[in-house]
């Protein structure tokens, strides 16, 4: 994938998180935090940091621990770094 490409599809992702930051103004303070820590690692993982990811998929969970798609997209982001045992504690 050329730097162009990744370039336009990180601006693409920072859009939507903005976009999206926007409108979780409705929710509680917790839930925006916690939408926003995810998007972000979506965007990190996306753009292949999957440490920063793995940190900000954690941050998200000390917001919302119950949601089952944040541990879902860690336990992925531990197994894209070859770390299986952490993935399937997830």
């Amino acid at each position: 994938m050329s730097f162009n490409r990744k370039y336009i599809q990180g601006l693409l992702c920072l859009f939507i998180i903005l976009f999206l930051s926007s409108k979780a103004i409705a929710f509680e303070r917790k839930d925006s935090l916690a939408l926003n820590h995810f998007l972000m690692a979506v965007l990190d993982e996306r753009l292949g940091d999957f440490d920063s990811a793995i940190d900000e998929y954690k941050k998200a969970l000390k917001q919302d621990y119950n949601n089952a798609i944040i541990h879902i997209n860690l336990a992925s982001a531990y197994l894209r770094k070859n770390q299986v045992e952490k993935a399937i504690e997830e």
